[in-house]
Order: structure tokens, then C-alpha cells, then sequence
């Protein structure tokens, strides 16, 4: 897998305390790609424990695809991981009939 860089380095954000009030701020990030020159987006929500040092993902894309997406979380900093065992559009199909969806979970 190739390996992307930051296209706008002057955004780029590399202060922990900074990151941290990103985190504390947001509730979804949203990461625009470009596959075989087809570009999609993704969007992750998350939750962030501070004085827990944890990270939680309600998908697995951000953390599963780093060299794409760039987020690697600190070493000190724990990771949770919730994904739904099926498509977005399965998920959203069960969930306006009142069903639900196995998931994985990992830590």
C-alpha cells in the first residue's frame, strides 16, 4: 500500500494540546480519499476519553487504513474499536426497521 502525505502542511496539526481540543470539540471527522483515481470520503465517529487516554471508533477504516488516513494514535493512548458486520446501507435499512446488526468489537 502506498504511503500519502499531507497535502496542506501548514494545517497539519502536530501539538498534543491541540490535537486534544480537536478531539474534545468533534464528534465525526470526515477523510477524503482518492482510489484508482475515484475519490470517496469516509466518515468516522468517534468519542475521546481524555483522562481515560482512550479513543473510541465506530469503525475500523481510520485505524485499519493509517497509511492512508494518517491517524496513529499515541502510544499511551488506548484503542477501541466498535464496526458493524455489514454495509452502510444494510446498516441503515435495519436500523429504520427497529433492527439491529452483529458488530465486532476490539481493543
Amino acid at each position: 500500500m502506498n504511503s500519502y502525505h499531507m497535502r496542506r502542511k501548514d494545517r497539519q496539526i502536530t501539538d498534543p494540546e491541540m490535537i486534544g481540543g480537536v478531539l474534545r470539540s468533534g464528534k465525526y471527522a470526515v477523510i477524503a480519499l482518492c482510489r484508482e483515481n475515484e475519490p470517496y470520503v469516509v466518515t468516522l465517529s468517534y468519542g475521546y476519553d481524555e483522562a481515560g487516554k482512550a479513543l473510541y471508533f465506530s469503525h475500523g477504516f481510520g485505524i485499519t487504513y493509517k497509511e492512508q488516513t494518517n491517524i496513529i494514535p499515541p502510544k499511551d493512548v488506548d484503542v477501541i474499536l466498535v464496526a458493524p458486520k455489514g454495509s452502510g446501507t444494510s446498516l441503515r435499512r435495519m436500523f429504520l426497521a427497529g433492527q439491529g446488526l452483529n458488530s465486532s468489537f476490539a481493543i
